[in-house]
């Protein structure tokens, strides 16, 4: 599909159809955020921008034990070494 750049205030721009937005899964694009790449070739890629919708998403599949050696923090913070400046309490 071939479109046009068109020019936006002081920006250029491209409409993209609402057939491809449904094919990338944006149903509903108004305020949707996208991603775009270009690689060495001048390829643009355009991907729907990864949303996360509660702070635990961003942490999904994070391995704790293999991170600190630990099981768990129990309630307790983790301990990163001594203060080094004004955190001092």
């Amino acid at each position: 599909m071939d479109l046009k750049i068109s020019k936006w205030g002081n920006s250029q721009g491209i409409r993209i159809p609402l057939p491809i937005l449904e094919q990338m899964g944006i149903n509903s694009p108004d305020g949707e955020s996208v991603s775009i790449s270009v690689n060495n070739d001048g390829v643009a890629t355009l991907k729907r921008a990864v949303k996360f919708n509660e702070y635990a998403d961003l942490f999904k599949g994070f391995d704790y034990k293999a991170y600190t050696g630990k099981t768990s923090l129990g309630n307790r913070e983790n301990r990163l070494g001594d203060p080094v400046g004004k955190e001092k309490i």
